[in-house]
């Protein structure tokens, strides 16, 4: 509004006066934040360990995060007619397959917050202090309304699963916008009853604290969802009538030497795969950094070192701090082909075979001597001329007694002869014997070797290494496709895992119902009674009496929503109760989730009014968009009652809610009170007779 005292010029003014309360938009509600291990744990070159990331699609969630982890196929027993009598087959983390429920069941966008990549020993105290961590992040997010972790079912400890899920209810009291989905752990996953030691367990292990902003699912899920299983996952695991199948002999024509031999090359690929990403992942581990961050770590350290030199006058220190660095770079380069290259086409440990072994050599022979081991060695050789550095770098290719013992270029690699006018071809060095300013020219020439020669050497040894793996990935796949072809029953095997239900814990499927619920019907819509999709079946079946003492616990009061199987209904979650089942007011998820979205929405909305004059025209435009807002909301069913004022009320003002010490002390007191609609959970018809009239 134009302020009358600032109007001191003649003239027309134009005082634009605003009637109308502002608006409260709702928050969203079911935003999910899935915490667990990843394939992937950066995008980009973006390190996305304890970083909520938000994903919008099982597409975004490959793209950033990768795929679901290897599946540990324990045995699979063939029966006399080549039929699957039996398998043993467990799902090794479960984040990626609960994700992909919970786009199936109705959810949307979401944040995943990864714990690192797949390991491969699950460790309770890795996982409790991962997930403390994930915690801790999700402090500094404001979007997340829903907290879960699928992979805790792994923990041994139901102590630990119980005082982490117990760390969620403190964060969501805290800020009063979240809310646990809790999974129940099974002992013993693939025991069809219920064991009560599993249900003691969760209730002793969760607290008895902040109960209302939480809600618990049993039992786990059977789940039909598709499965990436290849040959590689079933080898050395078929037994036909508990005998292990000797493919060559059983199912392979002798006289077929095409099939056998695609067939051992495709074992032979299948192990020389899992060594290279060995080796890999041995040498990223041993680095603690990725290959390329790595070069770029040791080449700026040269390039600070340079720095510091040029403009510290090229003391004697500061030369030699240059020198090492130089050598560091290149030793790195040096490694990078011994450890990748050289150790594996020698053949000694691990041993590779045919045929990656021949491509590995054919690649050295053809690409990788001629065009980066001869320039390498070539740097070498500069560092130990004293024409160019004023006191020669040590030998650098040997450096730590590294050997090189694959003879198709080691002798290059090696090789000490003396630089001639063709070796210096392109290079401008300035000679530092008996130059007063020798320092300088050894680090400008050490300079212009790195410029001329780093980026382009890493560049092409580890493209070269990047595509020599991703062809034998590729010719893995191309081998198996053929055998499959070639051999039926193992086809028919793969295919029958691909397509065999597992267990999945409920709360994926259970927070995509919940975005379903909330985006067709509204929060204030109990998350039951709804169908869940991609599920055989529970791995559990409750009676009737057994679903009542889960439902209601007349002495803790931690109520178990369970999902049952109804004849021609399909799986239905059926129940809807929080942790709280005997406290009045939470004692329904939806009721503590309707709280949670008009306490978040009319926090937000009222920000605009801190620092507003505490008066009688800012209450009533609190007051009003309030009461706006809830009217929105009775409308649509949020409510009981059949008038506004008999479903809420908002008081603010003062001697109604706020006195002269409250305003004097700048607290501007609102209280709102909704009378929140409650499931119908019992539906009781009474029957009686009646008695004929005439």
């Amino acid at each position: 509004m134009l302020n009358l005292l600032n109007v001191r010029t003649p003239g027309v003014y134009i005082d634009e006066v605003p009637k109308f309360p502002p608006s409260i938009a709702a928050v969203e509600t079911a935003i999910p934040a899935f915490i667990g291990y990843t394939e992937l744990d950066s995008y980009n070159g973006i390190n996305l360990v304890n970083k909520a990331t938000r994903v919008d699609s099982m597409v975004d969630f490959e793209a950033i995060f990768g795929l679901g982890p290897k599946i540990n196929i324990i045995e699979v027993d063939l029966d006399a007619n080549n039929a699957v009598k039996k398998t043993n087959v467990e799902s090794t983390y479960y984040l990626y397959d609960s994700m992909r429920m919970y786009f199936r069941n109705g959810g949307g966008k979401c944040y995943v917050i990864s714990l690192g990549k797949y390991p491969d020993t699950f460790a309770d105290a890795s996982f409790q202090t991962g997930v403390q961590n994930a915690i801790n992040a999700l402090e500094k997010e404001d979007e997340p309304t829903l907290i879960l972790f699928p992979d805790g079912i792994k923990l041994t400890s139901t102590s630990i699963l119980g005082s982490l899920q117990a760390l969620v209810l403190v964060q969501c009291e805290k800020y009063k916008d979240r809310f646990l989905l809790a999974d129940v752990k099974k002992a013993n996953p693939l025991n069809d009853a219920i064991v009560q030691s599993d249900i003691l367990n969760f209730k002793n292990g969760i607290g008895s604290s902040n109960l209302q902003f939480g809600a618990a699912y049993y039992p786990y899920l059977k789940v039909n969802l598709p499965r990436q299983v290849r040959y590689r996952d079933v080898k050395g695991t078929i037994k036909k009538l508990g005998i292990p199948v000797n493919w060559v002999n059983d199912f392979i024509n002798a006289t077929d030497a095409e099939t056998i031999g695609f067939f051992n090359d495709l074992n032979n690929l299948v192990d020389d795969n899992n060594t290279l990403n060995t080796v890999r992942q041995n040498y990223i581990t041993t680095l603690s950094k990725q290959l390329e961050e790595q070069f770029l770590a040791k080449k700026q350290e040269f390039l600070n070192a340079f720095a510091a030199a040029t403009t510290g006058g090229y003391t004697n220190t500061q030369v030699t701090a240059v020198k090492t660095k130089f050598s560091e770079l290149f030793d790195y380069l040096f490694d990078f082909l011994n450890k990748f290259m050289d150790q594996l086409a020698k053949n000694a440990s691990p041993p590779l075979h045919d045929p990656a072994l021949t491509a590995l050599r054919t690649l050295i022979t053809n690409t990788l001597r001629d065009n980066f081991a001869k320039p390498l060695n070539l740097v070498d050789r500069f560092a130990q001329a004293t024409t160019i550095v004023n006191t020669a770098v040590g030998v650098i290719q040997s450096t730590g007694g590294r050997s090189w013992g694959y003879n198709g270029w080691s002798t290059e690699i090696t090789n000490t002869t003396a630089l001639t006018a063709g070796d210096l071809t392109g290079y401008t060095f300035a000679d530092p014997t008996g130059a007063a300013d020798a320092n300088k020219r050894t680090v400008d020439n050490l300079k212009q070797i790195v410029d001329k020669n780093a980026d382009t050497i890493f560049a092409g040894i580890n493209s070269a290494n990047n595509g020599f793996l991703g062809d034998m990935v590729k010719l893995e796949a191309v081998r198996e496709d053929a055998i499959l072809k070639r051999i039926p029953v193992l086809n028919s095997v793969i295919n029958f895992i691909r397509s065999e239900a597992f267990l999945l814990p409920p709360t994926g499927a259970v927070a995509g119902i919940y975005a379903r619920v909330d985006n067709n019907r509204g929060v204030w819509k109990a998350p039951a009674n709804e169908s869940i999709i991609n599920v055989v079946a529970p791995s559990v079946l409750l009676t009737h009496d057994q679903h009542g003492e889960l439902n209601i616990d007349p002495s803790t009061g931690k109520s178990i929503n369970v999902i049952r199987s109804f004849v021609g209904k399909g799986n239905l979650v059926w129940g809807a109760r929080t942790l709280a089942g005997n406290d009045n007011e939470w004692r329904y998820v939806n009721v503590r989730r309707l709280f949670n979205m008009i306490e978040e929405s009319s926090k937000k909305a009222t920000e605009q009014f801190v620092f507003e004059s505490n008066d009688a025209n800012t209450w009533v435009k609190v007051q009003a968009m309030i009461e706006n807002f809830l009217t929105t909301l009775w409308r649509q069913g949020a409510f009981f009652g059949a008038t506004p004022d008999k479903a809420f009320y908002v008081l603010v003002g003062l001697n109604k809610t706020m006195t002269q010490l409250d305003i004097l002390e700048g607290r501007m007191i609102v209280e709102v009170g909704v009378a929140a609609n409650r499931p119908a959970e019992f539906i009781i018809l009474r029957f009686s007779h009646k008695l004929p009239e005439a």
